[in-house]
């Protein structure tokens, strides 16, 4: 039997002085920032959802409610947001495994992020629930080596909090358990708040690319998450500066893009940067790909299935994925060199193999026609968009590219 997972605190009472209006009903893409912080627990599975409301709680509740969570009044709003965490700790089951605690301003955090959390909470213990060992973990999401929200409390810890005198608030208790773990994730929005109709523009903003990882996520992905060994995520690397610059010399052309549109530059990037991150298993393209649909990101997904061979018609419209399926084959470990290079070199090795002999020769063509179509959308041999890209980069080196 599966043991209950823990719960989440939503702290949405206060009274958003800086933002000049109440932050958990402001709008964030098809819904208001409330409903999409209790979308994120519940799309990962989640199910005892509770948010601490006070401050102007007649236009919270009906909406906390109709997204399907608890609302829990905090009287004591006003003295502070701890008074919210203990609101919110107070009306949990005395037996509950675990808790997440997220302020209401935090609401871009990925799914796969809690997904992970929880993952690992769950397996610090055999016997699961609150007397395991699981009841006094404290886990803490970090991203590019910064603790961010929400920390996953195990069950243990909350009648001490209820007890605790607050001095410092939630933070300090926490910071009291030096045994706590770092948890590495891809993603950098749990850093990211928003106190200020500044902060807000941001976060909007970012929903917009939500779906796409940027540079550092891919990074905190391959090297912190997975830790893919170090020639993988160099030639990954390798991949992507090649990639981009070809996407960057498609734009620059008139009509770029499959339908006449840009190529974006970004989800181009992303890809080629995790294009390998299953190198390791069988049919590693499609691996990859349902990890990282898993992780809400579809379109990159979608590029890295056909990374290795493309479905038949496709290569004489370059898109995003036509792109970073060339580039794979424009470095060798993380050395940039021809198609005939190349190819030449796996024609030999598969000499005595027919099948992926033959299979080598068909991506070649393949390649062969992409390289062809982006040669004639924009007038310039591939070799010349490319330039002298035959040398190795430090990580800082790529960094500095983007």
């Amino acid at each position: 039997m599966t043991a209950p997972g823990p719960a989440a605190v939503i702290l949405a009472a206060g009274k958003s002085t800086r933002m000049g209006r109440d932050k958990p009903l402001l709008p964030l893409a098809d819904r208001t920032v409330v409903e999409r912080v209790i979308g994120l627990f519940q799309t990962a599975g989640i199910a005892d959802i509770r948010v601490v409301v006070g401050h102007h709680r007649e236009r919270l509740v009906p909406v906390v409610r109709k997204a399907g969570a608890w609302a829990v009044f905090n009287p004591d709003f006003q003295d502070g947001m701890f008074t919210s965490v203990l609101a919110g700790l107070a009306t949990l089951d005395p037996v509950c495994p675990g808790v997440m605690v997220l302020p209401v301003d935090v609401p871009l955090i990925r799914p796969s992020t809690i997904l992970r959390l929880v993952d690992t909470w769950q397996s610090t213990t055999q016997n699961g629930g609150v007397q395991g060992d699981a009841g006094r973990t404290i886990l803490h999401p970090t991203f590019q080596g910064r603790r961010g929200h929400p920390p996953l409390i195990g069950g243990r810890h909350i009648a001490d909090i209820l007890k605790w005198h607050g001095n410092g608030g939630l933070r300090t208790y926490l910071a009291m358990w030096p045994a706590a773990r770092e948890i590495p994730v891809a993603d950098r929005f749990i850093l990211m708040d928003m106190d200020t109709p500044e902060d807000y523009e941001g976060i909007a903003r970012n929903c917009l690319g939500y779906d796409v990882p940027s540079a550092e996520e891919c990074r905190a992905l391959m090297v912190d998450v997975l830790a893919v060994a170090p020639p993988v995520w160099a030639h990954c690397r390798a991949v992507a500066d090649v990639a981009v610059t070809l996407g960057h010399a498609l734009n620059q052309a008139e009509g770029a893009g499959p339908a006449g549109g840009l190529l974006s530059l970004d989800l181009i990037r992303a890809a080629a940067l995790v294009h390998d991150l299953a190198r390791e298993q069988p049919d590693h393209a499609h691996a990859g790909a349902a990890c990282l649909r898993a992780m809400g990101f579809p379109a990159v997904a979608d590029i890295v299935a056909v990374h290795m061979a493309l479905p038949p018609g496709r290569e004489d419209t370059p898109g995003e994925a036509e792109v970073v399926f060339l580039a794979d084959k424009l470095v060798a470990e993380d050395i940039r060199v021809t198609l005939e290079e190349r190819f030449q070199r796996r024609m030999a090795r598969f000499a005595d193999r027919p099948a992926s002999s033959a299979s080598a020769a068909r991506r070649f063509g393949q390649a062969s026609a992409v390289r062809e179509a982006i040669e004639k959308r924009t007038g310039l041999p591939v070799e010349s968009i490319l330039g002298e890209r035959r040398f190795r980069r430090s990580h800082s080196d790529y960094l500095c590219l983007f």
